[in-house]
């Protein structure tokens, strides 16, 4: 399995090939390419499958933590939350 880090820089540089072909101007890769960093923090995972994988108990516990958490996802349905 790739590590997380692995995996953030190869989504980051196709992100990165992608704007250089599109022919972006250098403020607005750096601005899309600081986002990336502040929101993945050089760390990538799948987060749904994750919470797939915890019992009914600890994603209720857990649901406060996550204020994205969606309701229509079937491993969250039946939670109350906050």
């Amino acid at each position: 399995m790739v590590g997380d880090a692995v995996m953030f820089r190869l989504q980051l540089k196709q992100v990165e090939e992608y704007m250089i072909s599109r022919k972006l101007p250098r403020q607005l890769r750096q601005r899309i390419t600081g986002y990336y960093e502040r929101r993945y923090h050089g760390k990538m995972f799948d987060e749904e499958n994750i919470l797939g994988e915890l019992n009914e108990c600890l994603r209720e516990v857990l649901s406060p933590f996550i204020s994205w958490i969606d309701t229509r996802k079937p491993f969250v349905q039946g939670l109350t939350l906050p």
